[in-house]
């Protein structure tokens, strides 16, 4: 070792299994897709909520436009190269995930030292307390924005890591499909079904995340940087990750009640964000002026009736 160390830390890399540059390649080009879908794909532009400053910043709508396009650029590859690239994304969900958490830290460092650049910056109340480890974590500027209206907050926060989770568990059914010689368990098609409703479901309501406080309140900085395009995608993506390791073939009583339980679940959530982005939007509104709330100290209100105190409850 100490006469070529070179060569034996070569050695290590190459024998490295969670790291592959086609891979951080592969996250690179999928946010460029993204980042391009947003200019080229058609949308209406809304205006969001009132900032602290008084300014309101407009956003383009068509994340789920984006899915749409998304689905038909995965359709061409599927005609063009077969199942061989969905394979290896299901084979490669651990470098594809360090690659994504990688360019979230380097991401977020260059959001953090961009907040200095001028004093007429509007900073996240929370991420602005001096401390540059915390600062970094949780972001110091609100709304970091690029030319054009390119709002990176607003961007990270649906499309590549929703998208993302939807496309890892295609490409891990596929997976299953070739290991099982031609057969997905409906088990896996369980998953891959609903979790695809939750997508399709927050992606035709993109409109009502102006309203949340990530888009608020919160900076943009390591921990929604990572939660976006990290733990979403490749954290919630384990259930399909697991049956394609481990495949369960559910009895037809079980896979009905479970389907009952996701639809209540996916009805409860829908109604009680709806109803809380539409307080939050017009508190005054004869849909829901009728609920009964608690303002805390920030000046915010905290609804304490109607839909989303059950979805509070089911967490």
């Amino acid at each position: 070792m100490y006469t070529d160390p070179v060569g034996v830390l070569s050695s290590i890399y190459a024998a490295t299994t969670f790291w592959k540059p086609e891979a951080m390649c592969v996250v690179l080009g999928w946010l460029a897709w993204q980042a391009l879908c947003y200019f080229i794909v058609p949308g209406p532009k809304v205006q969001g909520v009132v900032m602290r400053n008084g300014e309101r910043l407009d956003y383009k709508i068509n994340a789920f436009n984006t899915l749409v396009a998304t689905v038909g650029v995965l359709v061409s590859v599927y005609y063009t190269k077969g199942l061989a690239p969905f394979l290896w994304v299901a084979d490669n969900t651990l470098p594809l995930a360090v690659a994504a958490a990688t360019f979230c830290a380097v991401q977020s460092l260059v959001l953090y030292l961009a907040s200095f650049r001028s004093p007429n910056v509007l900073l996240a109340e929370g991420g602005n307390s001096g401390y540059p480890i915390y600062d970094y974590w949780m972001g110091r500027e609100l709304n970091p924005r690029l030319p054009g209206g390119f709002d990176l907050k607003y961007i990270c926060e649906l499309r590549p890591g929703l998208i993302g989770w939807a496309v890892l568990n295609v490409c891990l059914a596929v997976k299953q499909y070739v290991l099982l010689g031609g057969r997905v368990t409906n088990s896996m098609a369980l998953v891959v079904l609903f979790e695809a409703y939750y997508v399709v479901d927050a992606l035709w309501n993109e409109r009502a995340i102006l309203t949340t406080m990530d888009i608020t309140t919160d900076g943009f900085g390591f921990m929604l940087t990572f939660g976006d395009l990290t733990w979403v995608p490749f954290t919630y993506s384990l259930q399909a990750l697991y049956l394609t390791k481990n495949p369960i073939t559910l009895s037809r009583t079980t896979a009905v009640a479970i389907a009952c339980v996701n639809l209540l679940g996916l009805y409860i959530f829908r109604s009680a964000n709806s109803e809380k982005n539409a307080f939050r939007t017009d508190p005054t509104s004869p849909a829901v002026r009728h609920l009964k709330y608690i303002e805390t100290k920030s000046g915010s209100r905290l609804l304490v009736s109607g839909c989303n105190p059950a979805k509070q409850a089911t967490g």
